[in-house]
């Protein structure tokens, strides 16, 4: 007798993060914040971006506490 393996190919990819999923889990801090830039019509800037470097100048913000 003649014995059939079937196989499948399964691909595996890392998670993705649904946009309205992350921003319905930012802290209040966050949603605070962008709250006040959307009503003074400022951009929002995030001083901790997960992937990126930080926008702060730590060598202008060492000038700023020694005054």
């Amino acid at each position: 007798m003649n014995e059939q393996i079937q196989t499948e190919t399964v691909t595996t990819s890392a998670p993705t993060i649904e946009v309205p999923d992350f921003i319905d889990k930012e802290p209040p801090e966050v949603k605070n914040a962008k709250s006040l830039a959307a009503r003074y019509r400022l951009p929002f800037i995030d001083l901790l971006p997960p992937e990126q470097e930080s926008p702060i100048d730590y060598d202008e913000l060492a000038k700023l506490r020694s005054i």
